[in-house]
């Protein structure tokens, strides 16, 4: 008697496969091969020897859009952002139609109005006493969310944010005095900055100003305070490894 099963499986991963190359037209888009079957393709380049992925490499090699998963797309190009988070698809769309002008995102049939965010987002929620609590981020119901970005939107009027100036001014300055002490009129090594430690480092004491009008002390030591960027890269890395 003919044994069925190992062909049956066969068929079974086959079609499986199948399925997830061609998952809602998906293939259209290039990107990695393995990637358009299996998101172990991102977890291997973020948890693998590169611990990164390469989305700028990836963009340069395929275009503005590359499938970096079997339900997943890269844009890199700004005019997207409209075209995804616009809530009134129907009156844009109208509009370009009418002015001739159809969005080279709409070609590609990849515009999410009216459906519901996905649960990448729901890793960012806040934990309160050991039940998750949805922020401006995490929440996914449009409704609520509404409510949650009005009751913060007057916090970033202009007459609001004009308030913060003195602070940013203020570290500001610290930071060009580090950069002149540590760096200005210093040949080879020495005279090379980092800038994107320093910037960073900048960013974080700004928050702090801004926040409770002290400085964290990034820019003062010109490094890591606390272990708090250490934290953030392994909390980073936990939420991008449960998001797949």
């Amino acid at each position: 008697m003919v044994n069925f099963w190992p062909w049956l499986l066969a068929a079974v991963i086959l079609g499986r496969l199948a399925y997830l190359r061609y998952y809602k037209g998906l293939n259209k888009f290039d990107g990695p091969f393995l990637a358009s079957f299996t998101n172990l393709w991102r977890a291997w380049n973020l948890c693998g020897t590169k611990n990164r992925m390469p989305i700028a490499e990836l963009h340069e090699r395929y275009g503005e859009v590359v499938r970096i998963g079997p339900n997943v797309l890269s844009f890199n190009n700004p005019n997207a952002i409209k075209d995804i988070y616009n809530k009134n698809f129907v009156k844009v769309r109208s509009r370009w139609q009418n002015r001739l002008q159809v969005s080279r995102f709409e070609k590609f049939g990849v515009l999410t109005r009216g459906i519901q965010q996905s649960e990448f987002y729901s890793v960012a929620a806040g934990v309160n006493k050991g039940v998750a609590v949805q922020t401006l981020f995490s929440q996914t119901d449009e409704v609520y969310h509404d409510k949650l970005r009005r009751s913060l939107a007057s916090a970033y009027s202009m007459s609001n944010v004009m308030q913060y100036e003195p602070f940013v001014d203020k570290t500001i300055e610290l930071f060009l005095e580090q950069v002149d002490h540590n760096f200005a009129g210093k040949e080879g090594p020495d005279g090379i900055i980092d800038l994107p430690q320093w910037m960073r480092a900048y960013a974080f004491d700004v928050i702090g100003e801004l926040t409770y009008s002290e400085r964290h002390g990034f820019l003062d030591s010109g490094g890591d305070v606390e272990g708090i960027v250490s934290s953030l890269r392994k909390a980073v890395a936990y939420g991008q490894l449960v998001k797949l």
